[in-house]
């Protein structure tokens, strides 16, 4: 969208607002600031319109979007700044409205990233009427749409706080400012959706062994997670794990991260690693029953390695807070 209103700039430009003198091309100032300002005018129309028709806008904040520090959310961006206050004026309608009256959208929007800024331009952003999202939800949207095949907003309503529903229903909208929060933020890994058994005989996954652990004395053999969606599946549907073979989660860079358990058959043991270094175990999590599921351990931990253990098996070779953990991939 960003290039192509550059583009569009360039051409009326060139057109419209260009001179030659003495072999040079040059632009007229006057000129100029007018046609910048009649195709943002556009385009900022367009975006407020796009905005109060849209049913959930998802704002995914990155380092070349807001400029955060432990007082205040900066951006460099006009078209943020007017994004966002855009989202606190906008007129908030209820689900039935856009799903009866006009055709439901959802936008996944991604901040536009300036790869050269000239103006030393800041616009003070006010982010309260956004409900921060953490990737444990969206970890747990995304699981309840690609596993069980749900194709609705209602199930990310569901898995928001409890306040936030609160908040839409006193307001009878259903419409939501979600801002994902960057890599500093928690993120939980597991199964999101709790059946009551298996409705589509999902199979459990069974990673290659590529790794071993050396770990309170033991060798354990490591099934790697590569890729999100291996994270996210994990160790769900199987019912037992051998004593010498764990599940590696590989978090680069390190992040805060709690799991939980859902889907998983039996219980585990986890064993969060940072630098080597044993910093969290989360000893015989227990299956998740019914939502909201428990998380391990209960606050994030900063880590870079996880690995999932059978269950007793972190007490029984004797790993504590501390313990070096060596892992080798092969």
């Amino acid at each position: 969208m960003w290039g192509h209103a550059d583009e569009l700039l360039k051409q009326i430009d060139n057109n419209h607002c260009s001179f030659q003198s003495n072999g040079m091309t040059f632009y007229n100032y006057e000129k100029r600031n007018g046609s910048t300002s009649h195709v943002h005018m556009i385009l900022s129309t367009a975006l407020s319109k796009m905005i109060d028709n849209t049913e959930c806008i998802i704002f995914l904040n990155t380092p070349n979007s807001i400029n955060s520090n432990d007082t205040i959310n900066k951006t460099s961006s006009p078209w943020i700044f007017s994004e966002l206050a855009m989202i606190d004026i906008v007129r908030r309608k209820t689900k039935k409205y856009h799903r009866d009256e006009i055709e439901s959208k959802k936008i996944v929007y991604f901040s536009e990233n300036y790869q050269h800024r000239k103006l030393d331009i800041e616009y003070e952003l006010n982010l309260t009427p956004l409900q921060d999202i953490t990737f444990q939800a969206l970890s747990q949207w995304f699981s309840l749409r690609t596993i069980y095949g749900s194709d609705s907003l209602d199930d990310l309503y569901k898995i928001m706080p409890e306040r936030t529903k609160e908040k839409q229903f006193k307001h009878m909208a259903k419409y939501i400012g979600f801002m994902a929060l960057g890599l500093g933020s928690s993120l939980t890994i597991g199964c999101t959706e709790i059946p009551a058994s298996n409705p589509k005989n999902e199979k459990a996954q069974y990673l290659p062994i590529t790794a071993r652990a050396k770990m309170g004395g033991q060798v354990i053999n490591l099934e790697v997670t590569r890729t999100i969606s291996e994270q996210s599946k994990g160790l769900m549907f199987r019912n037992t794990l051998p004593d010498d073979r764990g599940m590696l989660f590989n978090f680069d860079p390190p992040q805060s991260v709690s799991f939980w358990m859902q889907n998983v058959p039996v219980p585990l043991d986890m064993v969060f690693i940072y630098q080597s270094k044993i910093v969290a175990i989360a000893s015989s999590a227990a299956p998740c029953k019914a939502n909201p599921c428990a998380i391990y351990p209960s606050s994030p931990v900063f880590t870079d390695l996880v690995i999932e253990l059978r269950s007793g098996l972190a007490k029984e070779i004797g790993l504590k807070l501390g313990d070096l953990v060596t892992v080798k991939n092969f």
